[in-house]
């Protein structure tokens, strides 16, 4: 008799889910499935992303340095003693003393076509600045005006096509935004905007 009555008891006890509790149980485990994915996309975004990112301020951040402070024997805008030529994606100037025998020609060029900023110095060939920069960088720009130019009263020159208003340049601004690939950051890609500018102290 006793084993009679433990075998009904263990019998009793051996229950097993019913629908209700199983289609609870899937559902909270689609609600913790959907939340890690969603968490774990974010996670593989970022770290694709902030590598991209810490590139294109990089760039943006060399592009500046060497067209306004330039380096040895590549003088920056800063440098510029007369302008010759000032375009929304050029600016040519002679860098150095008007008497000094070192003066340099340079000229800065934002590509359209490549999406790229480029030097030259002298009758050089035009180089890509900065260096390292790798195809999947470009470099934008609001309808492809690169370059600003202001006045001493801080007025805008809209088109200083002739030398006379060249020379009452005295300041110029650069607005640009540095991407990799896209600039979409869903799609892991970064964009990074920037405005510099720099005194022009002309010797006219």
């Amino acid at each position: 008799m006793a084993q009679i009555r433990r075998h009904t008891l263990s019998a009793g006890n051996d229950k097993g889910f019913t629908l209700v509790e199983l289609i609870v149980t899937i559902a909270v485990l689609a609600i913790i499935a959907v939340v890690l994915a969603g968490i774990l996309v974010t996670f593989m975004r970022i770290f694709l992303y902030l590598p991209r990112e810490m590139k294109a301020k990089t760039i943006a951040h060399d592009i500046s340095e060497l067209s306004i402070e330039g380096e040895p024997n590549k003088p920056g805008m800063r440098y510029a003693a007369s302008l010759t030529n000032a375009t929304t994606t050029t600016i040519t100037y002679i860098s150095g003393y008007p008497t000094s025998a070192d003066q340099v020609t340079m000229t800065f060029t934002y590509d359209t076509i490549n999406d790229r900023v480029q030097r030259t110095v002298g009758a050089s060939a035009a180089e890509t600045i900065p260096y390292y920069d790798t195809p999947e960088i470009s470099v934008a720009c609001p309808s492809d005006v690169f370059f600003k130019y202001y006045d001493s009263s801080g007025n805008q020159i809209a088109n200083p096509n002739t030398q006379a208003l060249r020379n009452t340049i005295r300041r110029v601004e650069m607005t640009y935004t540095v991407m990799t690939g896209t600039g979409n950051f869903n799609s892991a890609q970064s964009s990074y905007i920037t405005t510099s500018g720099v005194d022009i102290k002309q010797y006219v």
